[in-house]
Formats: C-alpha cells, sequence, structure tokens
C-alpha cells in the first residue's frame, strides 16, 4: 500500500512539474550541454547505467571506428602516442593490467635528449577509474600518487598535462627553460591555440565531464584553463588535443583534423 502510494505521489510530482522529469531523465542519459562558443560539454552521471574504461588499439584507428566497433555510447580521443612507430606515448592499464607502457617506446628510451626527462613524462597526469567501497570513483592525479587502503584502481589512462586545480608544465615536461628562464621547449602546443580534449570533475560530484574545444575556438591550455575554472570544475585533465581531438555520440561528431579523423592509439569509451 505505502509502495503504490509513493509511485501515485511521484507521478504526481512529475506531472505538476515537468523539470522533476527532466531530471530524472538527465540522471539516465549523457547530457550534451549547449555548446558556448565551439565549447562542447558532455555529462556523463555516475551511476550503473555507465562504464568508462580505456581502450587500445594495435593498430591505429579512428575515434570514429572505435565508436562503431565497441557499439558505445560515447567515445573520446586520449592518451598520447607516436605517429612515426604507432606505439604509445601514454601509459594504460584495463583491469588493473598496464595494456600500454611508454618505456617500450624506443622513440623515448633511447633518445638523448629525453631520458634525463623520463621520469618526468611517466608522472604526467593521469585519469583514474577507483573501486572504493564497491562503488565507482573518479580522479585526476600524478601516477606516482599513491591510493587509499580502501582503493582499487581499475582503470587509468595518462595524458596531461593536468589543468585543475594546478597545472605545472614544467614538472610534466611539456615545456623546458634555460638557465635564464627562456623556454626552449615545448610539447603537445600547449602554449599555442589549438582544439583540445578534457576530461573533468566538479566538486562534491560523482559525474563524469568530457570536454571538447573544438577548432572553431582554439584555446592554448592557460586560457583553457581559465574557463573551466569559470564553468565550475575542480580537476581537469587535458588529453591528446590538435588534429587528435575527436568524438562519437550518437549522430554527433566533431574531429579536428582536415577533411577525415585522424587514425590515433588509445581512447575513453563509454558503454
Amino acid at each position: 500500500m505505502k509502495y503504490k502510494l509513493f509511485l501515485c505521489v511521484l507521478v504526481l510530482i512529475i506531472l505538476i512539474n515537468p523539470s522533476f522529469g527532466n531530471l530524472l531523465k538527465s540522471n539516465n542519459e549523457i547530457q550534451l550541454i549547449k555548446p558556448i562558443n565551439g565549447i562542447y560539454i558532455f555529462k556523463i552521471p555516475n551511476n550503473s547505467n555507465f562504464e568508462v574504461l580505456p581502450y587500445v588499439s594495435d593498430n591505429l584507428i579512428t575515434n570514429r571506428d572505435v565508436f562503431n566497433i565497441t557499439k558505445s555510447k560515447l567515445v573520446i580521443n586520449a592518451g598520447f602516442f607516436d605517429p612515426n612507430n604507432q606505439i604509445t606515448t601514454s601509459n594504460v592499464v584495463i583491469n588493473q593490467k598496464l595494456v600500454a607502457d611508454l618505456k617500450e617506446n624506443e622513440n623515448l628510451t633511447k633518445n638523448k635528449e629525453i631520458l634525463p626527462y623520463l621520469n618526468k613524462i611517466s608522472n604526467r597526469g593521469e585519469f583514474r577509474i577507483k573501486n572504493v567501497k564497491n562503488k565507482i570513483k573518479y580522479d585526476i592525479c600524478y601516477p606516482y600518487d599513491a591510493i587509499e587502503k580502501n582503493e582499487t584502481i581499475i582503470h587509468s589512462i595518462q595524458a596531461g598535462p593536468i589543468i585543475l586545480p594546478v597545472m605545472d608544465l614544467e614538472k610534466e615536461f611539456f615545456i623546458l627553460k634555460d638557465e635564464n628562464g627562456k623556454i626552449i621547449r615545448e610539447s603537445a602546443s600547449v602554449l599555442q591555440k589549438r582544439a583540445r580534449s578534457v576530461v573533468a570533475l566538479k566538486k562534491n560530484s560523482n559525474d563524469l565531464y568530457f570536454i571538447i574545444i573544438s577548432k572553431e575556438n582554439p584555446m592554448s591550455l592557460p586560457q583553457l584553463q581559465r574557463i573551466l575554472m569559470s564553468f565550475g570544475f575542480e580537476k581537469a585533465l587535458n588529453l591528446d588535443g590538435g588534429p587528435s581531438t575527436s568524438i562519437n555520440f550518437k549522430d554527433f561528431e566533431i574531429f579536428s583534423s582536415n577533411n577525415t579523423p585522424r587514425k590515433l592509439k588509445s581512447f575513453l569509451i563509454v558503454k
């Protein structure tokens, strides 16, 4: 009797207040928030309707192809890779197993100019999917950061740099300065205006956000940091950007390479 009464009250609330029904709907669907000046924000509710995990291809493949092959609800480009040898330059863990190891890339490990900074590259920011007391939790941190006793890292994917809460381009070896403070090396065009892909989190929320900065309104990472702060994000991680920027969701597609989507190595998929 109490259950029937609850259902009647719930139906009445939805009929009287349609926005309540929209709230229930939004918790069970991926939301594409209305684009603003070439900025696209996708909200993925953290519940049992969705599973977020990395995907790594043996050979380079487009975001669109991964979307079709995996029959996912959403696919976004993720970690960095070396287009010359098609090997990852970002570590990826799936089901607690390291499936992509940047230290297997000889263009990194045998490059005399890079070798002194390999430890910094290995500690570039990563996105973690954790099991915490049988609940899925998302986090953005450094790979060398420890986890709590009650936590297990199920999946993770490295990219970088961390944009929020604090961005340190030197710490993650995206810029290198000489003794006079002059920038003598820049990676991933972090200071240039480029299309961008981002994974982000809000305070006191378990939901996940993917953000695309399209080539309609390219940004440097310092510019993007200010934008993300204005949107209320607490943590944010830059994914591979520029021509790699791509996302597929239902019939909606964005890619920032010319004419056809760029072939990539690793992705984040939502099942």
